[in-house]
Parts: structure tokens; C-alpha cells; sequence
């Protein structure tokens, strides 16, 4: 919780610097909506996993800071799908599972080409709901690997999270494109270790992380 509580502190004295930059002078500084595409995936040897797909979007602010240094602050939702292995009548069979939820982020740009082309990196605070089976007659399905661990139980994951991200941003002034890739620093599957269920003999562990590509369109 430490970590967490320090992530949202960071991202909040940062969108205070950022509005008092935008505010403060006549340097570069646009807001605009974010749209991309994800290839989410989960980082676990508790687990048998496939990477999945899924969609993202939201409200972005861009400001010059400093010299060569830029930052951006947003407020992002995503969609996205990932599959677990479960097991039906001893048979293997991926079962679809679907998280969403919302993201605060404040990433630190430099410059390669002031305005055109930043290389990006920062802090991101994750939210989310519970993760479920897309179809949810396969929620009584065992997790494969497990004796009675069941996919319905996986829905009690832990709800926040903190990211790291780190991307490359490029194009015209009011149209951008980015490629980014952002990787869980807390335990996902932690909350899972804190109730009765059957899991690994030291406990759960995984980090979630996605690859987004996207466009930024400033007003």
C-alpha cells in the first residue's frame, strides 16, 4: 500500500506542475483524447496464460516544462481480455477472462525533436474491477494445474495497482502517434494469497504489463 500511496502522490504533484505550467506561460501546451489498441499479457508461473487484446482511451494534457522536457497527464480507461488455461472433464481449455477498469498516469517526456518526437517515461496508478470469466458458464470450470482452484475464484484480485511506462511519441502538433509498454510493480494475484483458496505453496504471484499503440488528438 506504501508504494501506491506514494504513486498517487507523485502523479498529483505533477498534474499540479503541469496545470501551473500551462497556466504560467505561453509555452506548448495542449489537452486531447487518447485511443489505442492493448496486447495485455501476465507475468506468472502460477498461472497459464495467454496473451489477449484489448482497448483503451481517455483524456490527456501535454506541457512544456523545461529545456527539452515535457509532461503528460491523463486519465485513461481500457478493456482488456487475457486467457487462463481451466479444465473441463480433464481436458485443457482457455477461458477468456476480462478486466477494465481506469488509469491515472504522469509521464516525463525529452525531446529527441521538440514538439514532434519524445521518448516518455512515468508512474502509472491503476484501478480495477474484478476479473471474470467473459463467459460466465465457464466460471465453475478448474483452473488447470489446480485440484479445486476454480476460474470464478480468480475474480478476488487485488484492485490497485501501481506501473511503470515507458514509450516513444511522434508526429504533428495536434496528431501524435505512441507506442508504450507498461509493467505491473505490484503482486496482481496478492489479494488472492489472503483468503482460504488452494494456491501455490508460496503463494501467488504476477505482474501485470500490455503493450498499447495509439493516437493522441490535441484541440
Amino acid at each position: 500500500m506504501r508504494l501506491k500511496t506514494q504513486f498517487l502522490s507523485l502523479i498529483i504533484c505533477g498534474a499540479t506542475s503541469l496545470i501551473q505550467a500551462q497556466y504560467g506561460n505561453d509555452n506548448y501546451n495542449v489537452s486531447g483524447l487518447f485511443l489505442g489498441i492493448t496486447t495485455p499479457t501476465l507475468h506468472t508461473q502460477d498461472l497459464l496464460i495467454k496473451s489477449g487484446k484489448g482497448l483503451t482511451g481517455g483524456y490527456v494534457s501535454r506541457g512544456e516544462i523545461y529545456n527539452n522536457f515535457d509532461m503528460e497527464y491523463g486519465v485513461i480507461f481500457f478493456q482488456n481480455e487475457l486467457m487462463v488455461q481451466g479444465q473441463e472433464n480433464n481436458t485443457p481449455k482457455d477461458v477468456t477472462m476480462e478486466l477494465s477498469g481506469a488509469q491515472i498516469k504522469l509521464l516525463l517526456g525529452y525531446n529527441i525533436i521538440r514538439r514532434h518526437l519524445s521518448i516518455d517515461m512515468g508512474p502509472v496508478l491503476s484501478v480495477n474491477s474484478p476479473w471474470k470469466a467473459q463467459q460466465k458458464e465457464q466460471e465453475s470450470l478448474v483452473v488447470g494445474g489446480y485440484q479445486g482452484l476454480k476460474i470464478e475464484d480468480l475474480s478476488s484480485v487485488s484492485p490497485v495497482h501501481g506501473h511503470l511506462s515507458v514509450g516513444l511519441t511522434g508526429g504533428f502538433e495536434h496528431l501524435r502517434l505512441s507506442a508504450q509498454y507498461q509493467y505491473g510493480l505490484t503482486n496482481f494475484l496478492g489479494r488472492l494469497n489472503k483468503t482460504n483458496l488452494e494456491r501455490p505453496s508460496g503463494g501467488f504471484s504476477g505482474q501485470l504489463a500490455w503493450t498499447t499503440l495509439g493516437a493522441y488528438f490535441y484541440f
